[in-house]
């Protein structure tokens, strides 16, 4: 493409490190990452021949849009290195529902685990959002390995990990995960192992509030819903939203800084949370449709059910 690994980068809108790190064999493009790719290819006019092999890898790889009849939730919860409070304990587990619902539609908890002190605290409000959890003191590390592993990678179907935890003792576990074609999320209160992080894909690595701010972010995709609008007007919106203090600034995301709101709406667009149709006459020109979220939420109280 006769681009710079800069120039390529801000095309894909991800940090050149993670271009560097795709190019050493450090990590590998997700299925996000590929289909981008690929589009940006037929921009510029590259053969499509070198993608075939890849067909089957993005058909079943991470994107929302995948047509698998379901996908597996595994989530461990280490609550020895990333607890959360009693208080705004239903909050984060909602809006981490909402984004796991909206990015894979046909999810279905299959093992909630928590592990640590923190169980002990709240173990029955836990029990209540359908966690099983284990209060000992001893080595919770390797009691998280031990529970989740073996079913994280059951092949019946597609499954996404979700670590909730800032340990980079997880490292290999999450590695030998990928390797048995795991899908992998980080969740965390925002001051993980950066060692830990690095080996997650990008927007993989979700700090507490991230989830809510998607959810803030798709409310306001929502108002232009159905509408012919300009990519501008969306991000427009969004920016005079996050100057009066009502949204996350989209580089804290992780999102480029050269166009955060444009990379924001693409990424939206390319896990299906919301579907893009440009007009025919231009580009900018686009009418948004957000994906409908089934009533029952994933992670809710199970009391007087």
């Amino acid at each position: 493409m006769k681009l710079s690994q800069a120039e390529f980068a801000s095309r894909l809108d991800v940090p050149k490190n993670t271009v560097s790190r795709w190019e050493t064999g450090a990590t590998t493009p997700d299925a996000e990452s590929l289909a981008a790719v690929y589009s940006l290819a037929q921009a510029e006019g590259i053969d499509m021949v070198m993608f075939k092999r890849h067909a089957k890898t993005v058909s079943q790889g991470s994107s929302a849009a995948s047509t698998d009849s379901r996908t597996r939730l595994v989530m461990a919860w280490d609550l020895q290195n990333s607890a959360t409070t009693f208080h705004n304990l239903p909050a984060h587990l909602s809006s981490l529902g909402w984004y796991l619902q909206m990015r894979y539609p046909a999810i279905q908890p299959c093992g909630l685990y928590a592990f640590g002190y923190g169980s002990f605290l709240f173990g029955q409000e836990l029990q209540e959002y359908g966690f099983t959890h284990q209060a000992d003191f001893g080595d919770i590390d390797q009691q998280l390995i031990e529970v989740a592993e073996p079913i994280a990678t059951r092949r019946a179907t597609k499954t996404v990990f979700v670590l909730g935890s800032r340990d980079g003792d997880y490292i290999e576990l999450i590695n030998r995960l990928k390797a048995s074609g795991v899908e992998c999320l980080l969740w965390t209160p925002g001051d993980a192992s950066e060692s830990l992080c690095d080996i997650f894909e990008d927007r993989n690595v979700l700090e507490w509030e991230d989830p809510e701010a998607f959810e803030d972010y798709v409310e306001v995709a929502r108002e232009f819903a159905g509408r012919k609008i300009t990519r501008s007007a969306f991000g427009q919106a969004c920016a005079e939203k996050v100057a009066a203090g009502n949204l996350l600034h989209p580089t804290e995301l992780g999102f480029s800084k050269q166009n955060p709101y444009g990379g924001l709406l693409n990424w939206l667009g390319q896990t299906g949370i919301i579907s893009i149709a440009s007009g025919r006459s231009s580009q900018s020109d686009i009418t948004i449709t957000v994906r409908k979220l089934k009533k029952r939420r994933l992670f809710r109280p199970i009391r007087n059910h």
